[in-house]
């Protein structure tokens, strides 16, 4: 029986670019079997256009709940056996589709395939004939590069794993793909599959909440990274998101947050501290600078963190 693919689309007042996302995925080289737009109380004229210019998309209201909320409604009403998300300010690249089931089908125990983006009117090489990668749970809860428009998913683990936690705004799509990748493979293409319209402001609005829930998601996954990799591994991850969230707040003015970050730093141990500075938010800061410098096109570089930076596992061991 072939793989049927539902494509899930949350929107709140996105009338100005909700139509060029829903041509993004009916220009795919795959088609997928459905497409689902999950209105999430729009107050302007999203729900008309839709209606309008695109008939057969399954249209389906509720009231204003959040992008969780609305991702969540959409796996329940979806008839795919793989969800692909997708923003309703972003767009999919042509070929995304294909290559994501291609690997999903390649890999017996893929849950996931996520791939990489680029900024809105740059011009990414075309990935034709890449691999995708196996990831690391310690890159997935480090979290810098999946964002949901690049992410098809089982159906199936989408459910058993609970979908998205609306209460972890700001990280809710790295508290899923965490659970996810306690239940199998995540792959992942690095090459570029989707634009991504970066918006500071948003970043802003919800930063403080994202550092909030990323210290609950952290203590949570406390037990699971240290059964399989140590609790110094733990403890480089916990250092490398508070040095991240810290230049944001700096960045942000918000004094508040870098206290907070700072207090976070303290409870890592110097050497894990050291070990997140040097190789994981040096080198990654390190490698945007250099792709600023040499790309002009805009195209968005997000590099992925090596294995080998988080050093080698304990399990079980400090």
């Amino acid at each position: 029986m072939a793989t049927r693919v539902s494509v899930v689309i949350p929107v709140y007042n996105g009338q100005h670019t909700i139509a060029e996302a829903i041509e993004s995925v009916y220009g795919q080289t795959r088609q997928p079997d459905e497409v689902l737009v999950v209105n999430d109380g729009s107050t302007d004229g999203t729900a008309q256009l839709v209606r309008s210019r695109f008939p057969t998309v399954r249209l389906i209201e509720q009231p204003q709940s959040g992008p969780a909320s609305a991702r969540n409604t959409g796996i329940e009403a979806a008839t795919g056996d793989w969800i692909a998300f997708l923003d309703a300010d972003d767009v999919w690249l042509a070929p995304k589709l294909e290559l994501q089931l291609a690997a999903a089908a390649a890999a017996a125990e893929a849950v996931m395939v996520g791939s990489g983006w680029a900024a809105p009117g740059s011009q990414p090489a075309q990935p034709a004939g890449r691999a995708a990668l196996l990831l690391d749970f310690r890159q997935i809860l480090l979290g810098y590069f999946l964002g949901p428009s690049g992410v098809i998913a089982e159906r199936r683990a989408l459910v058993a794993a609970g979908g998205f936690r609306p209460d972890r705004e700001g990280v809710e799509d790295r508290d899923l793909w965490c659970r996810l990748a306690q239940r199998g493979q995540v792959l992942f293409y690095p090459q570029a599959l989707w634009l991504y319209r970066r918006t500071p402001a948003s970043f802003s609005r919800v930063r403080r909440r994202g550092f909030e829930a990323g210290r609950r998601l952290m203590a949570e996954m406390r037990p699971y990274v240290r059964e399989r990799f140590g609790d110094r591994t733990w403890q480089t991850v916990l250092a490398a998101v508070a040095l991240r969230y810290r230049s944001y707040f700096h960045q942000d003015g918000d004094e508040a947050g870098v206290a907070a970050c700072t207090e976070m730093l303290a409870e890592v141990a110097p050497g894990a501290r050291r070990q997140a500075t040097l190789r994981l938010v040096l080198p990654y800061l390190t490698a945007r600078a250099r792709h600023r410098l040499t790309h002009r096109d805009g195209f968005w570089f997000e590099p992925l963190p090596p294995v080998s930076a988080f050093g080698p596992a304990n399990p079980g061991g400090g």
